[in-house]
């Protein structure tokens, strides 16, 4: 007979706290960090010539990124938060290649692309009686880029956009999950450089989270 009721006892603590963990209202804080894809290939250049400007492309490979940041989040409902959101993004660049009329004038690699996106987002929790809670959501911002390559070619601040989806597990005071997001922006552009240029920035990112919540 004890076993039984002991069972259904931790049972229902379980249900409670995953619940209880799950239940949105106040404020709360996350980390994040993992990989990152960059899927942007290549910059569309037009630079200066004797005869006129000429149109160029410079074409990238990319191996593995990384990306971390961390966010502020309130629930206005149960289950809608508004959040604040930092994350940096960095990816290698294996090979670079300056095009010219289809032919590689400039092959080498080396360097990175780094960005940092300031991304106000809205996130639906889907209400349900399991010990994860699932949730979607989006924002828009505003990314900043580093390119440490050998093009030359420097790049202004660009709006930014994301689309997410993950799943939180309740682990004491706080929640682990993971995350998956594609982030994109409307094109980063020349700046000073004497070259017309576009970099229309995108990649996939699959993080593990924590998230701390405040308040009842």
């Amino acid at each position: 007979m004890k076993k039984p009721v002991l069972i259904s006892l931790c049972s229902a603590v379980f249900l409670t706290s995953a619940a209880h963990a799950q239940s949105g209202s106040g404020p709360y804080v996350q980390l994040h960090g993992g990989y990152f894809a960059n899927l942007a290939d290549e910059i569309d250049v037009t630079v200066p010539g004797a005869l006129g400007p000429i149109e160029t492309t410079s074409e990238f490979d990319y191996g593995g990124g990384f990306a971390f940041g961390g966010l502020v989040g309130f629930h206005v409902t149960p289950a809608f938060a508004l959040e604040g959101e930092i994350t940096y993004r960095s990816s290698d660049v294996d090979s670079f290649r300056f095009v010219v009329g289809g032919d590689a004038v400039v092959e080498t690699g080396g360097g990175s692309v780094d960005t940092v996106a300031f991304m106000a987002n809205g996130v639906y929790r889907l209400q349900s009686e399991a010990a994860f809670t699932p949730y979607v959501g989006g924002g828009i911002g505003y990314a900043t880029i580093d390119r440490d390559d050998e093009d030359g070619i420097e790049l202004d601040g660009a709006f930014a956009y994301q689309l997410k989806a993950g799943a939180d597990f309740p682990l004491g005071a706080g929640a682990l999950g993971g995350e998956i997001s594609y982030f994109g922006t409307t094109g980063f552009e020349a700046s000073g450089s004497g070259a017309e240029a576009e970099y229309d920035y995108r990649g996939i990112s699959v993080m593990a989270t924590y998230k701390l919540r405040f308040g009842s």
